[in-house]
C-alpha cells in the first residue's frame, strides 16, 4: 500500500533524480495523495518547484517564492532523502554509473515492482529508432529499463 515510509501530511513521495525533468510536475501522477521529490543526482541546476496549492490561478503561476535565482544555480532545499520516498522512478541505462535502486546498498530497502524497456536513443541508430521497421528496430536498437521501485518497508503493509 502507500503507507508507512514516504508518508507527509497523508502523501506519498515518488522521487526520482537523473530522471526529474521527464517528471516536471506531481500532476501527472494522477492521485491526490501522491507528491513528486527530487533525489539528488548529477544535475546541478535548478529544479522546479511546486506551485501555491491554495492560490488562486493565475495568480498561483506568478508569486513570488524563495529559494528561485536568475542563473539556474541549483537551490539545496529541492532535494530530500531517499528513506524519506515510497517510490522512486528511475532509468537504468547500460555504462551508468549512477545510483542503481536495484543493486548494492539499496537493493536491500527498495523492491522492483514494474519495469518496461525504454528506447536508449545516445546508443541506437537514428534510422532504426525514427521509424519502426518490424524486426530490424528490435534488433538494431539499444534498450535500458524504465522501473519504479517501493521501499520494503511499505511492501507488507
Amino acid at each position: 500500500g502507500r503507507g508507512g515510509r514516504g508518508r507527509r501530511n497523508g502523501t506519498s513521495l515518488v522521487c526520482v533524480g537523473k530522471e526529474w525533468y521527464r517528471f516536471p510536475s506531481h500532476f501527472i501522477l494522477g492521485h491526490s495523495d501522491l507528491r513528486l521529490a527530487y533525489l539528488k543526482s548529477g544535475f546541478t541546476g535548478q529544479l522546479p518547484q511546486l506551485f501555491v496549492e491554495d492560490a488562486p490561478l493565475p495568480e498561483a503561476t506568478s508569486l513570488r517564492r524563495e529559494g528561485f535565482n536568475d542563473l539556474n544555480k541549483e537551490e539545496m532545499s529541492r532535494y530530500v532523502e531517499a528513506d524519506m520516498c515510497s517510490y522512486i522512478v528511475d532509468l537504468e541505462l547500460d555504462g551508468d554509473d549512477g545510483v542503481r535502486y536495484s543493486s548494492g546498498n539499496f537493493a536491500e530497502s527498495w523492491e522492483e515492482i514494474a519495469s518496461v524497456p525504454f528506447l536508449d536513443a545516445s546508443h541506437s541508430p537514428t534510422h532504426t529508432r525514427a521509424f519502426y521497421v518490424p524486426m530490424l528496430s528490435e534488433r538494431r536498437n539499444k534498450w535500458a529499463s524504465y522501473k519504479l521501485f517501493v521501499a520494503r518497508s511499505n511492501v507488507a503493509e
